[in-house]
């Protein structure tokens, strides 16, 4: 495992989740926190999975739940290590639900009430940057799987063997580095990066 460099350090996020797979039709929520630096070497700070106390009724109540629960943790992770580094440190967040990723960056309106409260949180955290930058991905690059259930994915074991996190995002947003309020930020219109289309073909959403 590579040393990592302390000039890049950053916190980054793996979320996933088991939608009512539970014996008693719990779901599972699943996450692991990284530190990283630019050369995607990384160590892992914590990892949890754990049955979810909340009642979800739909897959994308279950990766909202799972992306609340490794915000939680990694926010905290991101403000100790500004406080040690004294600069900021900006935190991504990567989930492989392309439902929740479109909820959040093109501000969606859902049918569950029982969301909104969280969904908010997260685009209000997102839109002020404690979130500095959101991706999606797919299944064989997440980190997470490997937790919530048995998967031919061995990309967790892979990180913890060689410290190396080079998984490629399939979409993120391409942001303004400047902060904006939230009420501003749910009147925008942010860019969507594809990586399955061309290198000039940007997307506005």
């Amino acid at each position: 495992m590579c040393k990592l460099d302390p000039k890049s350090l950053h916190i980054r996020a793996y979320t996933d989740a088991s939608f009512s797979n539970n014996p008693d039709h719990s779901s599972q929520l699943v996450y692991i926190v990284l530190l990283a630096d630019k050369h995607n070497n990384a160590c892992v700070l914590h990892y949890a999975s754990c049955r979810s106390h909340k009642v979800a009724r739909s897959v994308l109540g279950a990766e909202t739940y799972a992306f609340a629960e490794a915000f939680n943790f990694a926010c905290c992770a991101k403000r100790d290590l500004e406080m040690l580094l004294d600069r900021c440190v900006s935190l991504t967040i990567l989930t492989d639900s392309k439902n929740f990723f479109d909820v959040i960056t093109k501000c969606f309106k859902i049918q569950e009430r029982c969301l909104r409260i969280d969904l908010q949180a997260v685009r209000d955290a997102y839109a002020v940057h404690d979130i500095s930058n959101l991706g999606f991905i797919r299944v064989p690059s997440n980190s997470a799987v490997g937790l919530a259930k048995i998967s031919k994915f061995h990309v967790f074991y892979r990180l913890l063997q060689t410290g190396k996190c080079d998984f490629i995002s399939e979409q993120w947003v391409i942001r303004c580095p400047n902060a904006v309020s939230p009420t501003k930020y749910l009147t925008t219109v942010p860019l969507v990066y594809d990586r399955s289309c061309c290198s000039n073909n940007i997307n506005t959403l």
